[in-house]
């Protein structure tokens, strides 16, 4: 089994996905725990994700879903971490949504929903994690919902922004980041991309610091 062979249930996120990928490559069983993972902690992460973008829940699911086909469609090699892959296909995935919506509303089709608040509510460690990164250094406990309606209000602003701020809160690398960010493999992200990615990161951590005054109070 994955995580070292123990067997133990998934701590965290990137522990599910790290299992996801070892379990795909055995037999029928362990390709039905990979299932179970994947419609269960990885499914709420991943809808969580495209519904704080905006996207109505019934369209979030189908994305979600839409990953899973792709992931299953693919060879399953050992590609290096797990979760940033993940990462990598969710944000491909959101992309060609928003590609789409916008192409329906060139040609006058009615497009809802994106970019607008959403209501899921993040689970609790990973607005920790972002207070940590894009809030104060040490804030007191107690202002998760403050930093949730501020982060959203800064994805509907600067939606790019806000993203590689989610990535690296959710504590992938900047070469992780990078490659993502300009659709890379591993081998081909230089210094120079990984460059390029923290002043980006830091630019959205200076624009974003406004939004995030009034929970420091």
């Amino acid at each position: 089994m994955a995580n070292g062979g123990t067997g133990a249930a998934p701590r965290t996120v990137q522990e599910a996905a790290e299992q996801v990928f070892f379990l795909l490559r055995g037999n029928a069983k362990d390709q039905r725990q990979a299932a179970l993972f994947m419609d269960g902690v990885l499914g709420r992460w991943m809808d969580n994700y495209f519904r704080r973008l905006g996207v109505p829940q019934d369209e979030a699911e189908e994305l979600t879903m839409d990953v899973w086909v792709k992931l299953l469609a693919a060879r399953y090699e050992d590609r290096g971490n797990g979760f940033a892959l993940l990462c990598r296909m969710r944000h491909s995935r959101y992309v060609e949504y928003l590609r789409a919506r916008h192409a329906d509303k060139r040609s006058g089709g009615s497009v809802e929903g994106v970019g607008g608040a959403s209501e899921v509510q993040g689970d609790e460690e990973f607005w920790n994690v972002v207070i940590d990164t894009v809030a104060a250094p040490a804030a007191p406990e107690g202002l998760e919902d403050c930093v949730q309606r501020k982060f959203q209000l800064f994805q509907q602003t600067a939606p790019a922004r806000a993203s590689l701020l989610e990535m690296l809160a959710e504590g992938l690398s900047y070469r992780e980041v990078a490659g993502i960010v300009f659709e890379l493999d591993d081998s081909q992200v230089t210094p120079q991309y990984v460059a390029r990615v923290r002043n980006r990161i830091e630019e959205a951590r200076k624009q974003a610091e406004p939004y995030f005054e009034e929970c420091e109070d």
